[in-house]
């Protein structure tokens, strides 16, 4: 300092202002804005003009100064390097207050504000946007990345209201996103009209608000997309009017796996199927998402029918393996449906539906891959309105049975009737059996129909005795019934509740009931028969049933099913299954007889007991009455008119 400087600083030596600590302003932002002074005059050759407030002992002091690098090289100093030169140029200045206050605020804030003239050159940059550009002969469009939004900003012209918005910018910390705000507004220097702008760093909310939308869209587990980036993409397809095909992917066994082997496992055979599908589709514009454990969905843009089927065909073949997760072999299936805006849906909800469906179709076919049809949600609207209405069913008392009459074979005398569950709705007259006992089973409604048949056929089965005629009535049980360890007993409470003597009463069970593991099939079977109820297995022959299976439990009756009777080409597996009853000393009971010819094929292999419409439709309780009156006295028992 010279003798000027020793005493702006309120010094009487040099060296007592070289004691003196001088770092009472020096913040980092004055720290930073020193800086910025050196750089641009060493850099630019040029020296800086500006106001500036000192506070030697503590009182401010505003004087008008000029700053210049100094190279300091040849000078004794043991840092030999540029240095800040600072000169007074004016006295102390009298300023307003609030105007200081203001350069104070533009020193220490960290909001970046600038001026650039209409060529887009800078102009003015407080410390904070000065430190982020580098330098001060920048312009605008080294700031901004997008040339083509500056190119906007410049365009409009008029500037009536100010601009805002968030843009990727350059600046010395590498790429940022600033939120900007641009006004017209005249430099106070020339007059000529420039542009001011005002920017903040938001570019960690941003990376927040990535990350969150990133955990929201995102599988954790596999990385996929998930159903809510699924439905997004697809109403944006949807939005633009672009086409795509929809594939949902459901894999069979995945929740056995997960039940029996674990969630490590499970989750390491997920990410391998993630894997799988993303590395099949690397090449094509798809979002591939994992919507559940064991269901993915992938959209497919610009893909017609046909391509669908060659990515869906590829798919199934990637998949449908044996893979090794560990000490495990694991076989998975895919089952695949397809589906096609516009063609088939028009939003992204009836895509995905859609396409489920006709996945769960190919399940159910043991098909590979299905495409929706209109048939498929016309079915599953009825499915839904049946599952509503069958809840009140039982309630409103809308189930009857019907019985087919059983004849034996050599006499056609009535020994035995089959209970047959109709449903009388109110509204669509007679539902099939075959439309609604799936959805019961399905919905668990099941347990409580199968209940109120096991109770009425007891009732009529004493019925029919008090009327003087001794039947066997059957009635057909779910496999889903036998889920309960209680059936056995609660067969047993009713027919005591109702007074049927178990000789007369007998359950008549498919062959999936006997193939299941799951189920205390046996404990049930052996109680009933232990009791004196009658076991029939129900259409024999359609089912997986085998020896090894019948000779385990206690089964009195096989019925042959009526495709072995009707159609003459079965003739070699209608005697098989004959010769195999007949082996394990069962009665055997042919359904389907219609005409002459199937009695006389049944009679002449021993089959012992007849039924079908050749004898009778299936009839109501009371009709079944009068059928029995009628030909009780007949020389041709049993045989319908």
């Amino acid at each position: 300092a010279n003798r000027a400087g020793v005493r702006y600083w309120s010094a009487n030596e040099l060296d007592e202002l070289t004691q003196r600590d001088l770092s009472i302003d020096m913040t980092a932002k004055v720290h930073s804005r020193l800086k910025q002074y050196l750089a641009d005059s060493i850099n630019e050759n040029k020296t800086i003009l500006d106001n500036w407030t000192i506070y030697p002992k503590g009182k401010p002091k505003t004087l008008k100064m000029a700053f210049t690098s100094h190279d300091n090289s040849c000078a004794d100093s043991d840092n030999s390097s540029s240095q800040l030169l600072i000169q007074v140029l004016d006295e102390e200045l009298t300023v307003d207050p609030g105007s200081l206050q203001g350069l104070q605020a533009l020193l220490q804030t960290n909001a970046m504000i600038g001026t650039f003239n209409l060529s887009g050159k800078l102009i003015y940059a407080n410390p904070a946007f000065r430190d982020i550009l580098g330098a001060s002969t920048i312009d605008i469009y080294s700031y901004i990345e997008n040339r083509q939004l500056v190119d906007d900003i410049y365009q409009n012209g008029s500037f009536d209201k100010p601009m805002e918005f968030e843009t990727e910018v350059k600046t010395t910390s590498g790429y940022r996103w600033h939120h900007m705000t641009i006004r017209k507004c005249l430099d106070p220097t020339s007059g000529a009209c420039s542009l001011s702008v005002s920017a903040l760093d938001v570019t960690e909310r941003r990376q927040a608000q990535e990350d969150l939308r990133t955990q929201a869209f995102t599988d954790s587990l596999t990385g996929l997309s998930n159903r809510v980036a699924l439905v997004d993409t697809l109403d944006s397809h949807i939005a633009a009017n672009k086409h795509f095909s929809l594939l949902f992917i459901y894999i069979e066994r995945f929740k056995l796996v997960n039940d029996s082997l674990g969630y490590r496992v499970s989750d390491q055979l997920s990410q391998y199927i993630a894997s799988n599908l993303s590395e099949e589709l690397l090449n094509r514009s798809s979002v591939i998402a994992r919507v559940n454990d064991d269901e993915y969905c992938i959209a497919v843009e610009n893909c017609c029918p046909a391509s669908a089927n060659t990515i869906s065909n590829s798919l199934y073949q990637k998949l449908n393996n044996v893979i090794q997760i560990g000490n495990h072999q694991i076989r998975i299936r895919p089952c695949i449906g397809v589906c096609s805006f516009p063609d088939d849906a028009d939003t992204a909800s009836n895509a995905i539906q859609y396409a489920s469906m006709a996945a769960f179709q190919s399940k159910k076919q043991r098909h590979s891959i299905r495409h929706f049809d209109m048939d498929m949600a016309n079915n599953s609207r009825k499915r839904l309105s049946i599952e509503a209405d069958l809840v009140k069913a039982i309630e409103r008392n809308e189930f009857v049975l019907n019985y087919q009459p059983q004849v034996l074979a050599e006499d056609y005398s009535v020994v035995g009737a089959e209970a047959l569950l109709r449903w009388h709705h109110p509204e669509k007259g007679i539902v099939s059996p075959l439309d609604f006992i799936p959805v019961a089973e399905e919905t668990g409604l099941i347990a409580d129909i199968g209940l109120w048949v096991l109770k009425q056929t007891a009732i009529d089965s004493v019925r029919c005795k008090n009327s003087g005629f001794s039947l066997k009535f059957s009635a057909n049980v779910s496999p889903v019934q036998f889920s309960n360890r209680a059936f056995g007993q609660t067969v047993l409470d009713n027919l005591e509740e109702a007074g049927c003597p178990s000789e007369l009463f007998g359950i008549e069970i498919t062959e999936s009931s006997l193939c299941s593991d799951d189920l205390p099939v046996s404990e049930i079977l052996c109680q009933l028969s232990e009791a004196g109820v009658a076991i029939s297995v129900d259409d024999f022959g359609t089912g997986y049933s085998n020896l090894a299976n019948l000779h385990k439990y206690p089964i009195d009756y096989l019925k042959i099913d009526r495709t072995f009777v009707s159609d003459v080409k079965h003739a070699p597996l209608l005697n098989t299954v004959i010769t195999l009853g007949q082996a394990m000393n069962l009665t055997l009971v042919a359904e389907g007889v219609e005409n002459v010819t199937h009695i006389s094929r049944l009679r002449s292999r021993k089959c012992q007991i007849l039924q079908g419409f050749y004898f009778s439709k299936p009839l109501e309780f009371d009709d079944l009455m009068l059928y029995l009156d009628a030909f009780s006295d007949s020389s041709i028992k049993g045989l319908a008119c």
